[in-house]
């Protein structure tokens, strides 16, 4: 599947959004955000600090579609409650994590999967979109954001 044909992102807090050591968000955030909610539905793993929870949300410049909250007991089940709430399936949403050995996507889905590597050593990379079954890996989401704007030139 193409990086066009989902019908929604997810992310994980830290280390795709927000910086944890300086609690505050990546500079390409806000604007990478504010284009991909024009063609996605958003979602959320919000950190069980509820003060990260609301510092992340009253920085961005947009409203997420679905927040996936830590205290539930069984993550999976509440992740798989929250899409249907907002009527998408697990198929249908891509997880953004982080290469952070704590990013919660790694213990809630299996592949397709989307990794951010948020090392400013690394230059950028154009790699291939995700497929079934299939990762893909970016250095921003500048980087995302353009890799969706070359996958809509080639339809």
């Amino acid at each position: 599947m193409k990086i066009n044909q989902y019908r929604a992102l997810g992310f994980s807090c830290y280390g795709t959004l927000m910086d944890r050591q300086r609690g505050v968000l990546y500079e390409d955030v806000p604007g990478a955000m504010q284009y991909l909610s024009k063609f996605y539905r958003l979602v959320v793993l919000l950190p069980a600090d509820a003060d990260s929870s609301e510092a992340l949300t009253a920085q961005l410049p947009v409203a997420f579609d679905a927040q996936v909250t830590y205290h539930h007991e069984d993550r999976r089940a509440a992740l798989r409650d929250t899409l249907e709430a907002v009527g998408l399936r697990r198929e249908e949403l891509l997880p953004v994590r982080s290469t952070d050995m704590d990013d919660p996507w790694g213990e809630l889905v299996d592949f397709p999967i989307c990794t951010l590597r948020r090392d400013q050593s690394r230059p950028r990379q154009r790699p291939e979109p995700p497929s079934k079954g299939g990762r893909c890996e970016y250095a921003s989401l500048a980087d995302l954001v353009l890799a969706h704007q070359d996958a809509l030139r080639a339809v």
